[in-house]
Order: C-alpha cells, then sequence, then structure tokens
C-alpha cells in the first residue's frame, strides 16, 4: 500500500535525512519527502512523505502511531518538536470536460 503522510510541527532545522530516518523508525519503506519552503527558501515546519507499507490498512495506522508524538532533535531544539503525522489525501484528477455543445 502506497500512500502519503503529512508530518506537521517539523523544526525549521531539520533536514530531509533526518526527517527520512525518522519515518524510518516506523517500519515503512521510505519514498521522496517533500519540505515545502517559504518564498525566502525557509523550511516551514511540516512535510510530506510517501510510504510504502507492506499489509493492509491495519499495519499502516500502526506504523503511524508508532511514531505520532516521537521527537525530532536539530541543533537549534535539542528536546526537539512533538511530531503531528497524519495521512494525507491523494489528489484526485478532475473528470474530463466535456465540448461543449454548439
Amino acid at each position: 500500500m502506497t500512500l502519503e503522510w503529512h508530518l506537521s510541527n517539523v523544526p525549521f532545522d531539520a533536514t530531509e535525512e533526518q526527517i527520512e530516518a525518522f519515518v524510518a523508525q516506523s517500519g515503512v519503506l521510505v519514498g521522496p519527502v517533500r519540505m515545502l519552503h517559504n518564498p525566502d527558501g525557509e523550511f516551514r515546519g511540516y512535510c510530506f512523505v510517501r510510504i510504502d507499507v507492506d499489509g493492509g490498512a491495519i499495519e499502516m495506522e500502526a506504523a503511524r502511531r508508532s511514531i505520532y508524538g516521537q521527537r525530532i532533535a536539530t541543533p537549534r531544539k535539542p528536546k526537539g518538536l512533538k511530531i503531528n503525522v497524519e495521512v494525507a489525501r491523494m489528489r484526485r484528477q478532475p473528470p474530463e470536460r466535456r465540448p461543449e455543445a454548439a
């Protein structure tokens, strides 16, 4: 099962490698991490992580709960922040528009 998790409350100085290692603790295969940045280039504190879970919804929820509320420690936040982990909604393709009758 492949889907995306939305991680919020991530320290601003967290790196992609730290986020990947954090998510890998849950036992899921981690795909690309999409970190969102402000126009000035500063990380916004949340990201999306594509994951691959062996099994179904029960295994995915167990993996999510295993890291929910855990902390990512960074140099600016040595004690870390409690990370929120939610399942992100995957965008559906918009329906095709029919040509308007003349």
